[in-house]
């Protein structure tokens, strides 16, 4: 894992660290675990200077930079939200906005991953009159929109500066193979645009598209 500690001032500057974690091994059938197999960090995001992301169906971990030290890797209590009726698989995009962390799902029908069924956001609610966090559904995140990319990353981008409609998630229909569908989601009305970004269907794409985001 590398982080980039930048110093502010007349005199910017950045040093890379490099560290190491170890957040468990994966569970493997007993004919695979030898040697084990450990488990990485992925979908994650930032918020508040420091990192979330998932570590099971139960629990979150947050890796703390704030220290000169090595990270410090802190873990809450907080169930996984279920997929829809009829919705057995899907990929969840954590993503930062406006201070807030946000959970978007994209569920498949079955465990068809051509086959989108639902779209749905959750904010996690940190109240402190919880036992312990929780997230909860939302159908509106203000005049901004999500940017859905591939390894489970997203970002939030203001709509209006952008001109783009609000309260919209975008994402690539690419999840099995190379597709020009561009998924565009209202998340007030459910309603589901596709676009086409190009018409070569035959054109071997070396990398994932991925998103620029214009600076706040």
């Amino acid at each position: 894992m590398w982080c980039c500690r930048v110093a502010a001032g007349a005199a910017a500057s950045y040093d890379m660290w490099r560290y190491t974690y170890d957040i468990g091994d994966y569970e493997l059938p007993e004919s695979y675990s030898d040697p084990p197999t450990p488990r990485v960090i992925f979908g994650v995001a930032a918020r508040q200077g420091k990192i979330y992301f998932t570590d099971t169906k139960e629990t979150m971990g947050v890796i703390d930079f704030s220290s000169d030290d090595d990270p410090d890797f802190q873990y809450f209590d907080v169930a996984m939200v279920d997929y829809p009726e009829g919705m057995n698989s899907g990929i969840n995009f954590l993503v930062e906005s406006q201070d807030e962390l946000f959970l978007v799902c994209v569920c498949f029908v079955g465990f068809d991953a051509t086959n989108i069924g639902a779209l749905r956001a959750y904010k996690m609610d940190f109240s402190a009159e919880e036992k312990q966090a929780r997230w909860r559904r939302v159908h509106d995140i203000g005049d901004f929109v999500f940017l859905l990319e591939n390894c489970n990353m997203g970002a939030s981008c203001a709509a209006t500066p952008s001109g783009l409609k609000a309260n919209q998630i975008y994402f690539m229909n690419n999840f099995i193979k190379d597709d020009a569908s561009l998924c565009i989601f209202d998340l007030e009305t459910e309603a589901r645009d596709i676009t086409q970004v190009h018409q070569h269907r035959d054109m071997h794409i070396i990398r994932k598209p991925f998103w620029i985001v214009p600076p706040s």
